[in-house]
């Protein structure tokens, strides 16, 4: 099935810069699929959008899993046989921790698992999408990046103060 409006992807979209995003996206005339590793939360973001006039759909995403990115793409081949925009808005932050808040005490698993989906898994989810892109020879991606606003844990992070006790 296709559909006139450009169909626009936001993962992690239900909350947050992802939420506005998707609002605005939608506010503008595009069709917007909502994703979100946590499928309650993703479908209550999608009432509320739905409630409030704007033309969204959900599915889960897991952009860290290989094969809920095929899942995910397949569903789209299948319900709108296109993507025209992608929006990697998936993130986490690597300082939620306060004992990891330095680059002396950080764990190497919190950065392999940070560097997976704020890095790793933007070229999955880009390269599984991009070829419904050119089915039609358009597309557009936009790819955010997340700066902590936790000022105690942002400072700790990016001046971290050695204790050689």
């Amino acid at each position: 099935m296709t559909t006139e409006k450009r169909i626009a992807v936001v993962t992690g979209s239900n909350r947050g810069l992802g939420y506005a995003i998707s609002r605005q996206l939608s506010k503008i005339g595009n069709r917007v699929i909502l994703t979100s590793r946590n499928e309650t939360d993703g479908l209550a973001a999608k009432g509320q959008l739905t409630n409030e006039g704007f033309d969204v759909d959900y599915h889960t995403l897991d952009v860290t899993n290989d094969g809920s990115v095929q899942d995910f793409t397949e569903w789209l081949r299948e319900t709108y046989g296109k993507v025209d925009i992608l929006v990697n808005n998936a993130g986490v932050n690597p300082t939620t921790k306060l004992e990891e808040s330095s680059l002396l005490t950080v764990q190497l698993e919190t950065m392999r698992s940070t560097f997976e989906t704020n890095v790793l898994a933007v070229l999955r989810i880009s390269q599984a999408l991009i070829p419904l892109m050119k089915l039609q020879n358009y597309g557009r991606i936009v790819n955010l990046t997340f700066h902590g606003k936790s000022s105690s844990l942002e400072k700790a992070w990016l001046f971290p103060q050695p204790n050689y006790q």
